[in-house]
């Protein structure tokens, strides 16, 4: 009698992905080398084929799905992070249907998952759809996960250290104006307020306490900027002890100063040191955004003027226009 040997991918949807030769040759490092767990779903037979031992090394649970709704439905419930599990939206009946018709078979994500040591661990996970004979319906899914937690939090890291002032942690002068700029070439409605904040007399405290204590006194006013303004509101980092923020809605220019106001007031402290204690105050100059000076460029200057007059004036004040 004749012997019948099963195809490739006869072998992969039945789970036997090691002794088939020809499966070895095409899709060995791919399963070895590059990818943690692979996933394979026949739509046909409705049934999920992967190896369990894997998955339980990446993700951290013991699990037996028998099809694609019951993982999916696990993955959103028990082991991706809720901020990133509109990632897995691609898994809708839905959303497959138009991935079909539009030929986009290949997706790919960076997902975080849980994990009981980290909290968390980013792994890259790439789908690819693999259309039937009529490409009305999917006959298959590839799934495949990766580890890349080590490279994503370095990277992440080097990104947040580029947009960041190193010593108060708040944007740096390039990210924050970049970011002001973005904000402006896309504006409609002018309610927004460009300010700039300088601590007034800030030598004083170099020169009575230290340059240690003076970085201690800027990153307060830093932190203290940064949790009295919106959230959506932009701070930065100018250089040495000035700031410069966008408030992005203040409505007229009567609720823009009660803003200011507040802000200015909020920002005060004593800072001490031995018998020896300083006042902590800054001045504030600020512009209104309108239809005649919404670029950066003239936003600073107009804040800039301001800023030298509430400085002339006595300090510890505003000046918006």
């Amino acid at each position: 009698m004749e012997k019948v040997m099963n195809s490739p991918k006869d072998n992969i949807l039945k789970g036997d992905l090691t002794n088939d030769s020809r499966f070895q040759s095409v899709y060995g490092k791919l399963l070895n080398c590059m990818y943690d767990v692979v996933i394979i779903y026949d739509n046909e037979k409705n049934k999920l084929y992967y190896d369990s031992d894997k998955y339980f090394d990446l993700f951290g649970v013991k699990t037996n799905f028998t099809n694609l709704d019951q993982w999916f439905w696990h993955m959103c419930s028990n082991s991706v992070m809720q901020e990133d599990t509109e990632l897995l939206d691609i898994f809708r009946s839905n959303d497959i249907f138009k991935r079909i018709k539009s030929g986009k078979y290949v997706v790919e994500d960076d997902i975080r998952i849980k994990n009981k040591e980290k909290g968390y661990i980013w792994i890259r996970m790439v789908v690819v759809f693999i259309p039937n004979d009529r490409s009305d319906n999917i006959d298959s899914v590839f799934i495949m996960f990766r580890n890349i937690d080590n490279r994503k939090r370095l990277e992440l890291d080097y990104i947040y250290k580029s947009q960041r002032d190193s010593l108060t942690h708040i944007y740096n002068k390039e990210y924050s104006s970049n970011m002001i700029k973005e904000f402006l070439s896309g504006v409609r409605e002018q309610n927004s307020v460009y300010g700039i904040l300088d601590i007034d007399d800030f030598k004083n405290v170099n020169d009575t306490f230290g340059h240690m204590a003076g970085d201690v006194v800027l990153k307060r006013v830093a932190d203290m900027l940064f949790e009295n303004v919106d959230n959506d509101d932009i701070v930065g980092r100018l250089s040495g002890d000035e700031f410069v923020f966008l408030l992005k809605k203040c409505g007229d220019v009567e609720k823009a100063k009660k803003r200011i106001e507040r802000l200015l007031k909020r920002i005060r402290f004593e800072y001490t040191e031995g018998d020896e204690t300083l006042n902590i105050q800054c001045s504030i100059g600020a512009a209104i955004v309108d239809k005649d000076c919404k670029e950066t460029d003239a936003l600073y200057k107009k804040a800039d003027r301001n800023l030298y007059e509430a400085k002339n004036y006595g300090k510890n004040m505003f000046i918006i226009s």
